[in-house]
């Protein structure tokens, strides 16, 4: 996903010259996989190209960790509970004043929920 960040968009033979350069060995069938299964997981989006596709991010990476990191928090929400959440308050509470107020201001702007008081931090 880094490399077609950085590319904007290749072919399996464009990704396979890349990876090489950056000194990894890749095989064409093995780079067409990977490729392929990112695509169908909705990950990169690709188009015809003569014989061969042209790949594409279909997120940024940003919101590619943005969707990743809301899964796993509500994965282990879900999976632990009060236990979790219990964790979450320590580490919060462990956090200089300047970096809570950083995370609370950033939780009110993405829309998370109701605003957070300081108290509640």
């Amino acid at each position: 996903m880094r490399l077609l960040w950085a590319l904007g968009s290749a072919t399996v033979p464009e990704l396979v010259e890349a990876v090489r350069r950056d000194g990894h060995p890749a095989a064409y069938t093995t780079v067409l996989t990977v490729a392929s299964r990112l695509h169908d997981r909705g990950l990169l989006r690709r188009v015809a190209e003569g014989r061969t596709h042209r790949y594409r991010p279909a997120l940024s990476e940003t919101d590619l960790v943005e969707r990743d990191s809301a899964s796993a928090v509500a994965e282990v929400l879900a999976r632990y509970g009060s236990v979790a959440m219990r964790q979450f308050a320590i580490r919060l509470a462990d956090l200089d004043p300047e970096t809570r107020r950083q995370l609370i201001d950033l939780a009110d702007a993405t829309d998370a929920g109701p605003p957070l008081e300081e108290s509640e931090t």
